[in-house]
């Protein structure tokens, strides 16, 4: 039985591990452009080490589940966030001074540590969702929109006044990571996860983790999820890029992430009065067909020139759905771990696409056309939404 706890302690924790997961990973993305003109990277091999971030985060959430229940949220992000500080300080100085191979061990670290963070943080959230009154996810996730769009607000001044990469790492580190390791210490034990502790229950939660795979309504959630995340990853990692390489400033770069996340988090504070309003699957559809005309429309910028209203549409579109599937994945508590394991999984699956994939299609036809991939995904989502319908727990 859960032990009681102090739900305002626990909400402000949980949404500040998202806010400052959220301002560190603006403060990477936001940098993309100089990133890659300091290793003297072209835009395949830009995938590819952009992709190093999912590959240790693909890596590592494939445990996540079991580590989690083990040592608790608590324990498992305070380790993380420290990790997190160290790998992305010393990111900054590597990438500073050129070093293409410390670069990469550090993104990977880096990645790793974050994928924990985004599993505890969810399954976090939900439990929270789960024993509240009102619906608490889309506001526990605005907290990361806001946490990207500060990081990436103060990344467009700092580039725009010529702050070195290095110098804005090191004190992003420094001040997130040790605010995010405090935040992290506030987690309240209330023994929400499964234990795994006897040989029996390490065996249940393996069959546990193994079955879900094999739930077609799992599935087909982790389907439109994927989707939606891909969307996100193309958005943050790419359109900077894209946008620098015609003939925008990095300054504009960076502030299209802003304005990226500007879309979000109005996204995200309406998101509970939507849900409420039109219930979970006609919100997840909205998303899909708003997110859709956003993709298109900035996906067709040399045609009809109207970049930054693409991607707010874009932005305004995705906001709400992946926090919705994760929602439709914890809509059981007993099945809540495996689940919420797994659509985590293909979001590092989906960060490992979207770099290499948009990377190498964008270096042959350019990476206006190459956003036509999670275009496709989002059109075929809509063929599934109904699988976001709410689930009663057995």
């Amino acid at each position: 039985m859960s032990k009681a706890v102090n739900t305002k302690i626990w909400f402000i924790s949980v949404s500040t591990i998202f806010l400052t997961r959220g301002f560190i990973f603006a403060t990477w993305i936001s940098r993309g452009p100089e990133v890659k003109d300091l290793l003297r990277l072209n835009n395949a091999q830009m995938g590819f080490y952009t992709a190093l971030t999912a590959i240790g985060g693909l890596i590592l959430i494939m445990y996540s589940g079991l580590i989690t229940a083990r040592f608790g949220s608590r324990r498992v992000s305070v380790v993380s966030f420290s990790i997190i500080g160290i790998s992305f300080l010393i990111l900054g100085i590597s990438i500073q001074t050129h070093q293409v191979f410390f670069a990469s061990i550090f993104l990977f670290f880096f990645g790793a540590p974050i994928a924990m963070i985004d599993f505890t943080g969810n399954l976090e959230a939900n439990a929270l969702n789960q024993q509240s009154e009102k619906s608490r996810m889309q506001s526990i996730h605005s907290a990361y929109s806001v946490g990207m769009l500060l990081g990436s607000g103060l990344s467009s001044l700092l580039i725009g006044i010529g702050t070195s990469l290095s110098v804005h790492f090191i004190f992003t580190a420094l001040i997130m990571g040790s605010s995010a390791v405090f935040a992290s210490s506030q987690i309240p034990d209330h023994g929400h996860h499964v234990s795994v502790e006897t040989k029996e229950e390490i065996a249940l939660a393996k069959h546990m983790r193994k079955a879900v795979w094999t739930e077609r309504r799992s599935l087909l959630v982790t389907l439109v999820g994927f989707a939606f995340i891909l969307s996100e990853m193309a958005a943050g990692t790419w359109a900077p890029i894209a946008l620098t390489d015609a003939g925008f400033s990095d300054s504009a770069g960076a502030f299209a992430i802003t304005a990226l996340w500007i879309a979000i988090l109005i996204g995200r504070l309406g998101g509970d009065w939507m849900i409420d309003k039109f219930g979970r699957v006609r919100a997840v559809q909205i998303s899909l067909f708003v997110t859709i005309a956003g993709v298109t429309i900035f996906t067709a910028s040399d045609l009809i020139h109207i970049p930054f209203i693409g991607l707010f549409l874009w932005g305004l579109g995705m906001s709400n759905g992946f926090p919705m599937m994760i929602s439709a994945m914890g809509d059981d508590l007993k099945w809540a771990t495996p689940r919420v394991n797994m659509i985590i999984s293909m979001v590092y699956l989906s960060s490992l696409t979207a770099g290499p994939a948009l990377g190498a299609v964008g270096q042959v036809v350019g990476l206006y056309a190459a956003f036509g991939v999670p275009l496709i995904f989002l059109v075929v989502a809509t063929f599934f939404t109904k699988s976001a319908t709410p689930l009663k727990a057995n």
